[in-house]
């Protein structure tokens, strides 16, 4: 059966049975209820604990019906927070003060102890060590009756309930079966804001997914204007915040954006992903005027606005590399310096040198440009800091062992250089824990 159903259904059929025995033996025993009102108030708190969205909700109809079967002088609900410590309040009413620690593991026992405990049966030898435990409550709360509520494993509530006598045998039976009932309805509850979790997190699932396909190309290899270049991308979640973009801006020139977004999971994948759209609506419309500085000022600025009443920060370097002129200008807003491989033998290796604040840092921040020369068997190398995998493993491929791969590798062709880094960092050997990111971009004459 499925289990929701189950659960929503357990509650009603057990106090169906239990009227159904009521009805048989009503001729013998000794009744100190009223058969006709107990009837109508367990029916009606089956039909209303269906309709019910909260376990506080739930207890509180509890109280209610438990004031009309027992006619309690007082009803004390017992329930764990978010942090699993017990808490107690008068359902729909007053807080109250928290058990004592010494008391607490009381509420554990019940979770292999369904049964009711009434102060007037604490002599039974079955309750053992938890005697004390159960006077103090009882007596700290002017209850004499804990009824635990479990279900799926545990201890969903207990309610204490001050009888004022010691109940006889109807009245203990009807306790049990109001027990389950209200168990049953709590059980539901849980049920349904389980389910409804599961529905939350699959739809920010999916979510993330579209958002990661704005992050990066559709291809991780291409050759445009002159240059050829190869990518990277893995996400170390659902929902990554690194992204990329390379964009033609004329006949020989070429830009390449990449950041990382200061942040995990969804939001900082919607931050990225708003980062790299509005860089690629810029670059579309005003190409030729978007030199790297200027696009880094939008992007910031953007991001600026963005964000009022929350601060986002995202760091980023933009370069138009001139496969013609055999030129690279750049602009750096708080990124790891992208490697510049130059041709030669022995290859020398250099870097992209300049710094810049962090997009979002402040509205009113400024980016410098620089150009450095760019060789026909040179090749540049731009990545995210989780490349590198720095503080968080051991054997992380680190600057140094870049570097050292970078200046060793025979290889010469974006598509190569980056299968030679894929390579040392799976050689490493370590988790992943950050999104990474590479871009290798090569010239062809």
């Amino acid at each position: 059966m499925n289990p929701q159903l189950a659960a929503i259904g357990g509650g009603t059929l057990v106090i169906l049975w239990w009227l159904a025995m009521r009805m048989i033996r009503r001729g013998g025993g000794v009744t100190a209820i009223d058969d006709e009102a107990a009837r109508e108030a367990l029916l009606r708190f089956a039909d209303r604990s269906l309709e019910l969205e909260s376990t506080g909700a739930i207890l509180t109809l509890s109280a209610d019906i438990a004031n009309a079967i027992f006619s309690c002088a007082r009803v004390v609900a017992f329930e764990p927070d978010e942090l699993g410590d017990w808490q107690a309040a008068i359902p729909g009413g007053a807080q109250l003060s928290p058990p004592s620690p010494a008391s607490r593991g009381l509420f554990a026992w019940f979770r292999h102890n369904h049964g009711i405990a009434v102060g007037a049966d604490l002599g039974d030898p079955r309750f053992g060590a938890m005697r004390e435990p159960l006077r103090e409550v009882m007596d700290g709360y002017s209850v004499d009756v804990l009824m635990p509520l479990t279900g799926r494993g545990g201890v969903l509530a207990v309610l204490g309930l001050a009888l004022g006598r010691k109940p006889a045998r109807a009245d203990r039976e009807l306790m049990r079966m109001f027990r389950l009932a209200a168990a049953a309805a709590c059980a539901n509850v849980r049920l349904h804001r389980e389910a409804a979790h599961l529905v939350g997190l699959a739809r920010e699932a999916d979510l993330a997914s579209a958002v990661a396909l704005a992050l990066v190309p559709e291809g991780m290899e291409g050759a445009r204007a002159g240059i050829a270049w190869a990518g990277h991308y893995a996400a170390a979640s659902a929902a990554g915040s690194d992204f990329f973009g390379i964009y033609e801006i004329d006949a020989h020139r070429t830009m390449v954006v990449i950041g990382d977004t200061a942040g995990a999971d969804l939001a900082g994948a919607m931050v990225a992903a708003m980062v790299k759209s509005c860089a690629d609506s810029v670059i579309r419309d005003h190409a030729r005027a978007a030199g790297p500085a200027r696009l880094l000022s939008v992007l910031n600025r953007a991001l600026g606005r963005a964000g009022e009443g929350q601060k986002f920060v995202v760091s980023c370097f933009a370069a138009v590399v001139d496969g013609r002129g055999y030129k690279v200008t750049f602009a750096n807003a708080g990124h790891p310096a992208p490697y510049h491989l130059k041709g030669g033998d022995p290859r020398t290796l250099g870097v992209l040198r300049g710094g810049g604040p962090l997009l979002g840092d402040g509205v009113d921040a400024a980016f410098a440009e620089r150009t450095e020369d760019f060789g026909p068997d040179d090749a540049l190398v731009f990545f995210t800091d989780g490349l590198l995998a720095a503080g968080r493993a051991k054997n992380g491929l680190g600057h140094r062992a870049l570097q050292r791969l970078l200046v060793a590798t025979k290889a010469t062709t974006a598509s190569d250089i980056r299968a030679a880094i894929l390579d040392g960092a799976s050689a490493s050997k370590r988790e992943t824990t950050d999104d990474e990111a590479v871009v290798v971009v090569t010239c062809v004459p």
